[in-house]
């Protein structure tokens, strides 16, 4: 039986900028008052969801830029027992 996964936060977890994390922006959350520094969150979308931490919401002219730093990567939307990846991005 596959478990739907609501997505808190949409981000493409490759999508990283000078900090070295993935960003999005706070309007992409499903409920953004949820969205604060130290909140575990799921993010990514609902096939490949990430499981990450809130680093740092930030204002922006554009919006609040909303920097993530992930700690799972999922192997499909069931979260069956299989880690793909583990840690935070460094490049």
């Amino acid at each position: 039986m596959e478990t739907e996964i609501e997505v808190d936060i949409t981000c493409d977890p490759t999508q990283i900028d000078h900090t070295g994390l993935p960003w999005t922006f706070l309007d992409e959350a499903a409920h953004p008052d949820r969205i604060v520094e130290g909140a575990l969150v799921i993010t990514g979308d609902a096939e490949d969801p990430v499981l990450a931490h809130v680093a740092s919401p930030t204002e922006r002219p554009s919006g609040t830029k909303v920097h993530l730093e992930i700690r799972l990567y999922a192997a499909n939307a069931g979260w069956r027992p299989r880690i793909l990846w583990v840690g935070t991005v460094v490049h």
